[in-house]
């Protein structure tokens, strides 16, 4: 130190300060795109950087040594994805991974805190785990809660960090973030001084986008359970992918909100669909499987051309129907589960007046709103608006058996029926909000959102008597155990003794599909 302290002018002060001092990273490790023989490591390194990787399965703390596999070193450019993927992996294991860290011409790498991922399962009779976690919304209450401290969005974030314990507290396989999470299209986010680089309401310069999704991949938020169990996503209406879009901004649908924030993605996140069978145009959707249960992620944002006005108005457009007939139809799998951003259609007009959006004037930008009484008689007997009807017979012709949307931030499930009463083992199941406060959303107390929310029709939204929903946000723990049963809980992350706890829970069982029995809550 003392000598390189009085040398300042040497080559060798020099390597030595360049080798000790912290490499500089945009976003730090995310694991994704995991299958039964290979996963992919992101990182977003902020100067020109050479990495290699060590590995090793089970619980072994050290970087280095026998055990431990180590792919060679390739270099990657200041602010250009590093994506290293380890193969040649065990199905259903779990393993620990070190990257390894030095900038070109040093002589000695950093090694990186490790990264903790499952592989997924080939056996049918394993028990697979994961989290629904839906409309974080987190990059734009980031900002805000940081702009406003004493807020409300004070309560999400904090609310939304309990959730992060609570899954990382569960033995998990993976994460799937419901849409939502990066807020590219945001028209009514606001910043402060010290956060104008982040823009106000959407994105309009591909720094901004930039800078969220680097902000909700940050070890402070999705970052944090993105380094100890793969992150996997669905995009939302807030994510700026929708294909409908003009100079004007139409509700803050700009005509290249689109590119920046497909630019943004791909600058921070690996496709999925490079390595799951899904879309080959740029869209978001895909399948994979592990162990009995078949995933299916949708892409609701890139089918719609133009601003939908009427739930007749959505669709998945005509490539991605033909590719989800297809994948349904070749299914093998015993389960199969369906994510989307929201319904293929929505609510259109409660009791014929106009329908008011928050933060839009009525009668226009219908998107996806109500769960199973987003029907055309407002029954779960009845056939659902627009394009949604045609997906639910395919997903009750083929076996389908959840179909996780969020978009209307309560947590709510139930089966839908047909016309004659009877299940049709199909269950829809709302993702609450995983940031969000004990009141639900902020437009919970209008009469039009508790009218779609009263499942039974006892005149009082179900969500209050907790046993088909909760306010509380929280997210899904799924259990699928082998071809026997899938259990499904809602777990709440809140300030409280009720943290933690289940608000509801309920199991599907192969040969009771069409009317599977759903469970009291086991707290109050």
């Amino acid at each position: 130190m003392l000598v390189c302290a009085l040398s300042l002018l040497s080559s060798a002060c020099e390597r030595t300060s360049v080798e000790s001092s912290k490499i500089d990273l945009l976003v730090e490790e995310i694991v994704t795109n995991p299958t039964s023989r290979s996963v992919q490591i992101n990182l977003l390194p902020a100067e020109d950087v050479e990495i290699f990787v060590s590995y090793s399965a089970g619980d072994a703390t050290a970087p280095i040594g026998e055990l431990i596999e180590k792919a060679p070193a390739d270099r990657y450019r200041a602010g250009r994805l590093a994506v290293l993927t380890l193969d040649d992996l065990e199905p259903g294991t779990r393993y620990r991974a070190w990257l390894h860290l030095r900038r070109p011409g040093a002589k000695s790498f950093q090694v990186r805190p490790h990264v903790e991922f499952r592989t997924l399962y080939d056996d049918l009779e394993s028990t697979v785990r994961f989290a629904y976690a839906a409309d974080s919304h987190i990059a734009g209450r980031y900002i805000l809660a940081k702009c406003r401290p004493t807020s409300r969005f004070r309560t999400y974030l904090d609310n939304f960090q309990r959730s992060l314990e609570n899954i990382l507290a569960r033995d998990l396989d993976f994460v799937v973030a419901g849409g939502d999470n990066f807020m590219t299209h945001a028209p009514l986010l606001e910043t402060c001084e010290g956060w104008q680089r982040y823009g106000s309401g959407t994105v309009r310069r591909l720094e901004e986008a930039d800078l969220r999704y680097e902000l909700a991949l940050s070890n402070d938020l999705w970052g944090r359970v993105g380094r100890a169990l793969p992150f996997l996503y669905v995009l939302g209406n807030h994510d700026g992918e929708a294909r409908f879009g003009d100079d004007s901004g139409s509700y803050g649908h700009f005509t290249d909100t689109r590119a920046l924030s497909r630019d943004a993605r791909l600058r921070h996140l690996s496709d999925p669909t490079a390595v799951y069978r899904g879309s080959d145009n740029g869209d978001l959707y895909f399948t994979f499987t592990s162990g009995a249960a078949r995933f299916i992620i949708l892409d609701v944002m890139a089918g719609p051309k133009t601003l939908p006005r009427s739930s007749s108005d959505w669709t998945l457009g005509e490539a991605q129907k033909r590719w989800l007939r297809s994948v349904l139809e070749e299914n093998r799998s015993p389960w199969i589960f369906v994510f989307a951003e929201h319904l293929v259609g929505g609510i259109t007009s409660p009791d014929g007046h106009p329908f008011v959006q928050p933060g839009g004037p009525p009668g226009e930008y219908h998107y996806g709103r109500g769960g199973l009484l987003a029907t055309e008689d407002r029954t779960i007997g009845g056939r659902f608006l627009g394009e949604q009807a045609l997906l639910q017979e395919w997903m009750r012709a083929h076996g389908v058996d959840v179909f996780f949307h969020g978009h209307d931030h309560v947590a709510i499930a139930g089966q839908k029926f047909d016309a004659n009463g009877v299940g049709e083992g199909v269950y829809y199941v709302m993702g609450g909000q995983v940031s969000g406060d004990r009141r639900g959303s902020l437009w919970i107390g209008e009469p039009w959102f508790i009218e779609q929310i009263d499942y039974d029709g006892d005149g009082e939204a179900d969500l209050d008597a907790e046993l088909y929903g909760t306010r509380s946000p929280g997210f899904y723990a799924v259990t699928v155990h082998g071809s026997t049963r899938v259990d499904v809980e809602f777990v709440r992350g809140e300030e409280g003794e009720s943290n933690g706890q289940i608000a509801f829970q309920f199991s599907i069982f192969p040969d009771g599909r069409s009317d599977p029995v759903l469970h009291q809550p086991h707290s109050p």
